[in-house]
């Protein structure tokens, strides 16, 4: 069955369009681009000096770690199972039932 699945290969190799090849090469460009960080560009306004500090000016708008920080504890996952409730333990005082 080896030797058939050369001989096959050999007579009867496939051939390969050139529009998937560009099509292929074209999402492995995309690929590479999503993969590099985005550049960050300083808007003037960010930029601008103030006049009585003389440094540059930190935006009030800017997102802080604790601000994006989510609480998972006050999500629940609705596919797990619900805890099954405890049971309460009966006592029973044999000496006082005799």
């Amino acid at each position: 069955m080896d030797n058939y699945a050369k001989i096959v290969k050999e007579m009867h190799w496939p051939e390969v369009s050139a529009r998937k090849r560009e099509e292929l090469e074209g999402l492995k460009k995309s690929l590479e681009e999503r993969s590099k960080p985005p550049k960050r560009q300083m808007s003037k306004i960010h930029l601008a000096v103030t006049d009585n500090e003389g440094s540059r000016s930190i935006p009030s708008h800017k997102h802080t770690k604790s601000a994006a920080k989510i609480d998972w504890r006050k999500f629940h996952n609705p596919m797990l199972p619900k805890p099954q409730p405890k049971r309460e333990a009966v006592v029973v005082d044999y000496l006082t039932q005799k």
